[in-house]
């Protein structure tokens, strides 16, 4: 009988109350849904904040199993602040939102997130990993379209293939001895390497990014505010707890970097757009867990928390451009700065931010990964870097907020938007602001402790300059920077095309099979049913012993495969 021994539980999981909470929400009468939308995650973001460094707690369920399910450490602080944030705001954007499974797979998926954050053992990362996968499923699937349907099949099948892959890692590294998540870089062996392809498919690595533009702009309007938060990032703070000082990810990440940029570039799905800048801006992370150094480290850490924060703004006004024109077309909206004015400010606040423009979070936490990579020798890292901060410059403050707020005027019918998504986005503002004028609230939180100061005059013409940078060729072609109509592929042709005809394919196969052993097997039922029937009165004796026959011959073949298989396992 398992023995259950709980060696601490003075401090409540957030991730685990939350996710109580979601199931709680789901079932509760529409009236109370939007308060429990709301005032969970609340009280999930001040029980996070009542932990501190050093917090620990697991479940022991026998000598060999133990689940390390709390653990805050230096590393994964700054996360659970910034996703337990994003969990209330988040919950106050969806709060008007009536459907309950979406309720139920918000506030789990959020809750799931809290997990892995912290999560000190391999076993407990692989159950909320997991968990995120089924939940954050539900935000796709919720839109009840076709696209969204196939979309989350397709998002489904690579989570699967990445869930697998650390799975079996995880479970070599168990069985080695090792329950604990340790930095495993140097080791190289099979299990570095599943590990390794499991999280890369939650970082957007290229080439196994393809499923943040395919599935992201298919989530429901709320839903895919979550989907931009957590996933990515969470895998960013796995990459900086296992592979720290990897080498290969400085590149891995600068190729991101610039393929995000360049096909954003290019794209006219509003919410496309953004998922390919999620790959670039995961880039500059990724490169920075690459170089292993404590200013790199908390360069990819900081990043990570600023990218939450104007990231999800972006969707939450993305999301309420759809909800008040029903279009997602960059090319089919123009003038909205007039008609929705407020909503202008925020989208300017989260543009100018991801842009690294100085008075907003973007600029003092991106900062950071370049002087990260200068004081580290990789001069042509940080020069890549840069070309990526000037290709985001065009394609979101210039290229959305020019065609979308300030281009031609359509004469589009605006439908009001709720107060609830208003209010979550200003608190997105707000906090893109804060954070950029007081940076120590940041720095505080981050892994190692640092002099480091943003604001200074060099720092400041070097990052102003870049806008400059951007601006002079989208003038000079602005006429064609009109995004085209065409759905953009890249690598997501191969889940699309051959992936497709290869499901297909062996779906075929397999039903071809059963139903030749469907087939078959009906035939030795109906001899083995005349076998046991007395047709003598009927039949004469030569066809009573031709049936016979054939039912003896049934019941051979099924006694010596019965026997074949014996000796197959004995020999074994």
């Amino acid at each position: 009988m398992m023995e259950m021994e709980v060696m601490m539980i003075t401090n409540i999981h957030p991730g685990i109350f939350l996710i109580i909470c979601g199931i709680i929400t789901a079932v509760m009468p529409e009236k109370w849904r939007k308060f429990f939308l709301i005032g969970c995650p609340a009280v999930t973001f001040l029980f996070a904040m009542q932990l501190k460094i050093g917090d620990s707690a697991a479940i022991v369920l026998s000598e060999q199993y133990t689940l390390h399910y709390l653990e805050v450490t230096k590393e994964n602080y700054i996360f659970l602040f910034v996703f337990s944030l994003m969990a209330l705001i988040g919950g106050i954007y969806a709060a008007h939102n009536s459907n309950r499974l979406e309720a139920f797979a918000s506030m789990g998926y959020a809750g799931g997130a809290l997990g892995v954050t912290l999560a000190g053992g391999w076993l407990t990362l692989i159950l909320f990993w997991e968990f995120m996968a089924v939940t954050s499923l539900f935000l796709i699937w919720g839109s009840h379209t076709k696209k969204a349907t196939k979309a989350g099949f397709r998002y489904l099948l690579i989570h699967m293939l990445g869930g697998n892959l650390l799975l079996f890692g995880i479970l070599i590294k168990f069985f080695q001895g090792e329950p604990m998540i340790i930095n495993l870089t140097g080791t190289h062996d099979i299990a570095f390497w599943l590990i390794f392809s499991g999280m890369a498919i939650n970082a957007a690595i290229v080439p196994v990014h393809a499923w943040v533009p395919d599935a992201y702009p298919q989530g429901t309007v709320t839903g895919s505010v979550y989907l931009s938060s957590f996933t990515t990032k969470l895998a960013v703070l796995c990459l900086i707890r296992v592979f720290a000082g990897s080498q290969m990810l400085i590149v891995l990440g600068l190729i991101m970097i610039l393929y995000g940029a360049c096909f954003a570039l290019i794209e006219n799905d509003i919410r496309r757009l953004l998922s390919y800048h999620i790959i670039s801006q995961l880039g500059f992370m990724v490169a920075d867990v690459g170089l292993g150094t404590e200013l790199a480290v908390n360069g990819a850490s900081a990043l990570a928390f600023s990218n939450v924060l104007y990231k999800s703004l972006l969707f939450m006004c993305a999301g309420a451009i759809i909800t008040a024109t029903g279009i997602r077309k960059i090319n089919q909206l123009g003038g909205l700065a007039k008609k929705m004015p407020v909503l202008c400010i925020f989208f300017f606040v989260a543009a100018l931010s991801i842009a690294g423009v100085p008075l907003f979070c973007g600029f003092t936490c991106k900062s950071l990964s370049m002087t990260a990579a200068a004081g580290a020798g990789y001069h042509a890292v940080e020069l890549l870097m840069m070309l990526g901060s000037i290709g985001t410059a065009l394609s979101i403050p210039f290229k959305m907020g020019y065609f979308i707020f300030f281009g031609k005027d359509r004469n589009l019918s605006v439908k009001p938007i709720p107060k609830n998504m208003y209010a979550a986005m200003g608190i997105g503002a707000f906090c893109c602001i804060l954070f950029g004028l007081a940076p120590n609230l940041v720095y505080r939180m981050l892994p190692y402790t640092m002099n480091y100061h943003p604001y200074g005059i060099a720092h400041i013409l070097e990052y102003v300059q870049l806008l400059p940078a951007a601006l002079l060729p989208f003038l000079m072609y602005l006429n064609k920077m009109e995004p085209h109509t065409a759905l953009t592929l890249d690598t997501g042709w191969f889940a699309r095309v051959p992936l497709k005809k290869f499901i297909h394919g062996i779906s075929g196969f397999f039903f071809k099979v059963q139903e030749l052993v469907d087939t078959n097997g009906r035939k030795v039922y109906r001899n083995l049913k005349r076998s046991f029937t007395d047709n003598t009165s009927a039949r004469n004796a030569d066809t009573e012993r031709r049936q016979i026959g054939e039912g003896m011959l049934a019941i051979l073949i099924v006694i010596i495969v019965v026997v074949l298989f014996i000796l197959i396992k004995h020999m074994r």
